[in-house]
């Protein structure tokens, strides 16, 4: 058990660490606020003008490095889609009709398989038929009616 002189030792010890943590906090925000004006100063330092695009020189993105290798990364892909854009008339046609082809190839495949599945079917009646004693035969027949 803790006597009455402890417990204020104890919470004299308690208040001085909150004091120095508190002390801490500020220092860091003060620290915080000092890097912060920092940066900002010598971000424009290392801030420069690029042309960025297809080389024409009209088009220039001033800023770091990272934001501008984003900017000539985004231009890129543009242009990209551009160029998948510009597809003939002709170009378009060509390759629905080849889609057509292959759709028919895969249309007359499709009715052999139901053809040779059909035979099959056919084929395992007649075999039941053939196979089934005629008693089992009529009560199937009576019970589908």
């Amino acid at each position: 058990m803790m006597n009455e002189q402890e417990a204020e030792e104890m919470i004299k010890t308690l208040l001085k660490r909150v004091n120095e943590k508190d002390q801490m906090i500020s220092d860091l925000q003060a620290e915080n606020v000092r890097l912060a004006k920092e940066c900002s100063r010598m971000g424009g330092m290392y801030c420069n003008s690029l042309g960025v695009g297809d080389g024409t020189g009209q088009l220039f993105v001033h800023g770091d490095y990272e934001s501008i290798k984003a900017c000539q990364a985004i231009i890129l892909e543009r242009d990209r889609l551009k160029q998948l854009n510009l597809m003939t008339d002709e170009q378009v046609v060509m390759d629905l009709k080849v889609e057509i082809e292959r759709l028919k190839m895969r249309l007359g495949e499709a009715r052999v398989e139901f053809i040779c599945f059909k035979q099959l079917i056919t084929e395992l009646a007649k075999w039941a038929d053939e196979n089934t004693p005629p008693e089992l035969l009529q009560r199937a027949r009576e019970a589908t009616r």
